[in-house]
């Protein structure tokens, strides 16, 4: 990373990567939160109300979910399998 070699780091850098990403991350989570906030809401009163106002919403965070945890399982299988 150019970042990690300006700074000097060297042998750091799998550490700087995890910080920058990491720190991505909750600014990420900052700026849309209110976005956020307002699907996870949204989503539990389309589960109590089933009112199609919020079905799409719902629907969103579903796809969501979904997409995260094919990611997650895709990277538990490739860290464990001995592929060559």
């Amino acid at each position: 990373m150019i970042a990690s070699e300006i700074l000097g780091l060297g042998e750091q850098v799998f550490t700087f990567a995890i910080l920058t990403n990491t720190a991505t991350l909750f600014a990420i989570l900052f700026i849309y939160r209110n976005d956020i906030g307002e699907l996870i809401i949204n989503s539990i009163v389309y589960l109590k109300t089933k009112h199609n106002r919020y079905r799409s919403d719902s629907h969103f965070v579903i796809l969501i979910r979904y997409i995260a945890s094919y990611i997650s399982d895709t990277t538990s299988y490739m860290a464990n399998c001995n592929c060559s």
